[in-house]
């Protein structure tokens, strides 16, 4: 599939649904666009900013906290609130807007103003140079309320990774419900682990786990992707590996891909050590150390500084 350049009007003015059950791979889809497409990008998020650094660049993308609670980034979800922002927001220039938790705003104010609300977002874009998405789980809908939802916002299907910056299936005559049969490749053998299964620590940090080493031969840039947001997930900072996806040379991508893997199960043989330290009891100085080795800076005086610790108890 070609990319699509970003100024064609038939993307424009348009709401679609997004179907998903996890938000993860929406903000994987977003990541890719970030990176392809010089454009404004909006996320209105359940997720507070702390959790979406996991998986996006936010440098790069306005985000919002649909929250009560008071912070910079916070925007209340009350529909007229978010009716007003969104207005406001695509009466200019142009990009794509994304807005998640609509489960959660209709067990705020109920199925119709909702709706009321989708069919407000029809209305204020149609005339712009944006275009929403709505992510929601429709199995957390009555069958009617999808139906609905799709003659307002109709279904646009998620590309595969390799084609994230791709939305050319906007144009075609019926979105999203087209199907092909898949076929191998090699990203097949490396699929990553989706955030609702990853393991928890005491303190509900996502605890560091090795995944399956990628040989050199079967290294892609698209592979290098999914480990990236695989290793985000685990909250681990591979800002240093990020540089590796724009290299033209991929021997140099893999070499630095190397490095910060081995940096990553050396974190997580710490991990197992911190694991002692909070069945000691010690769960404040494990949380610290949790955090400490998630930057992958300071290793070797981290386990001199566990091994000092563990040898008191």
């Amino acid at each position: 599939m070609s990319s699509m350049q970003m100024d064609v009007p038939a993307v424009f003015g348009k709401v679609y649904s997004i179907y998903t059950n996890d938000c993860a791979d929406v903000h994987e889809w977003l990541g890719g666009l970030l990176e392809a497409e010089e454009q404004s990008y909006i996320l209105i998020s359940r997720l507070p900013p702390r959790r979406l650094l996991l998986h996006l660049d936010l440098t790069k993308v306005e985000t919002h906290w649909l929250t009560e609670k008071q912070a910079d980034t916070a925007l209340s979800p009350r529909l007229e609130k978010m009716d007003s922002s969104i207005r406001q927001r695509v009466s200019k220039g142009q990009g794509l807007a994304i807005i998640e938790g609509l489960e959660f705003l209709i067990g705020l104010h109920g199925w119709d103003g909702v709706l009321t609300y989708v069919r407000s977002m029809v209305d204020a874009v149609g005339p712009t140079r944006w275009t929403i998405f709505l992510a929601y789980d429709p199995l957390a809908l009555e069958d009617t309320q999808v139906a609905m939802l799709r003659r307002e916002a109709a279904v646009f299907t998620l590309p595969e990774p390799s084609d994230v910056s791709s939305i050319e299936q906007l144009n075609t005559p019926e979105l999203g419900s087209s199907s092909s049969q898949e076929s191998e490749s090699p990203s097949m053998y490396y699929a990553e682990l989706p955030a609702s299964h990853l393991d928890l620590t005491e303190d509900g940090t996502p605890r560091l786990s090795l995944l399956v080493k990628i040989p050199e031969s079967g290294f892609t840039k698209e592979i290098l992707r999914k480990r990236i947001l695989s290793w985000r997930r685990m909250g681990i900072d591979v800002s240093e590996l990020e540089p590796a996806l724009k290299y033209s040379d991929l021997n140099r991508s893999y070499a630095l891909y190397s490095v910060v893997e081995e940096k990553i199960r050396i974190a997580v043989e710490i991990d197992r050590i911190i694991d002692s330290l909070a069945a000691s009891g010690d769960i404040a100085s494990a949380q610290k150390f949790r955090f400490r080795i998630r930057q992958l800076t300071g290793l070797e005086e981290i386990i001199r500084s566990l091994d000092t610790l563990l040898a008191q108890d």
